[in-house]
């Protein structure tokens, strides 16, 4: 249990009025933590809870809402990582107002360009209902490799959507589009950059076979990765990360790590604790947010 008040008071207090993490402070009645052994894995629960009356900083911070995510039943249960944002746009947005006055000031020449451009930096992020990365393991290969790949879902009538959906027109004379499973696959010139529009799932990837294998379980040919995530945890969620730590350790750190011995007691507590699942959530009263490790 930590007592938010008396930490604001005590440090924070003196010559801190308007400050932005002062201002946020005001608006947390306590944070709570507690951890849950079961039988068969164990559960660290945290709370965030806000106070009775909000400063115009702390609305803004718990004004975030939960969401269905689409993206699990995207993947394919070769992915070894799963992490989701819902809203990314609004997340973004809130961060941008509640931290103005100390964003660099190169911020503006982006949001500049992309207006230039005929996409406005606003129009893009409100339109932005859910970002995930994942990285999906190739067990084909013999080095047991694999690569990452994003997923942007925006709205229907969005440019951005629309713009994609066409991308085979509007893109055609600076890349190369392939047919997969009836769905197109567009290579991005002078890199190994490829991306699919997907419903209204925009996946880029450095490699074309973490799109196929998008498309394979999208096709129903892959199962997905969905079924695991819900083992533990629904997909409604503000966030939402998903590791397989073994298979992690197999594609990442082994052939990273020098030290042997160090390496060796990661394999060995990775192959104890396969798998971690956590998320996110607003609840009536703040944040709660869950991580569970089986045991």
């Amino acid at each position: 249990y930590y007592n938010i008040p008396a930490i604001e008071e005590k440090f924070l207090h003196n010559g801190s009025e308007g400050n932005v993490i002062y201002e946020l402070l005001r608006s947390i009645k306590y944070m709570g933590t507690s951890i849950e052994v079961d039988k068969d894995k164990v559960k660290f629960n945290s709370f965030l809870v806000q106070n009775d009356r909000l400063t115009e900083t702390g609305k803004e911070f718990f004004s975030l809402h939960a969401a269905e995510l689409s993206s699990p039943d995207m993947f394919p249960l070769t992915s070894s990582a799963v992490i989701i944002l819902s809203q990314p746009g609004e997340i973004l947005n809130k961060i941008a107002s509640l931290f103005k006055t100390i964003i660099p000031v190169n911020v503006e020449g982006i949001t500049k360009m992309f207006g230039t451009i005929g996409y406005p930096i606003k129009d893009i992020l409100s339109s932005n209902k859910e970002i995930a990365l994942s990285f999906i393991t190739d067990e084909d290969s013999q080095e047991n490799s694999g690569n990452y790949i994003i997923a942007m879902k925006f709205e229907k009538d969005s440019l951005l959507n629309k713009t994609f959906h066409s991308s085979n027109t509007v893109f055609s004379m600076v890349t190369k589009t392939e047919s997969y499973k009836d769905l197109s696959i567009t290579s991005l010139p002078g890199s190994t950059g490829n991306f699919s529009m997907i419903n209204d799932f925009l996946f880029l990837s450095m490699g074309k076979k973490p799109v196929e294998s998008v498309i394979d379980t999208y096709s129903g040919d892959e199962d997905s990765i969905e079924d695991r995530i819900t083992t533990q945890m629904p997909t409604r969620s503000v966030g939402l990360i998903y590791l397989r730590l073994d298979k992690i350790y197999d594609t990442s750190i082994d052939g990273l790590m020098k030290n042997e011995r160090l390496r060796e007691k990661l394999k060995d507590t990775f192959e104890l604790y396969p798998e971690i699942w956590g998320n996110i959530n607003k609840v009536e009263d703040g944040y709660s947010s869950n991580l569970i490790m089986p045991i």
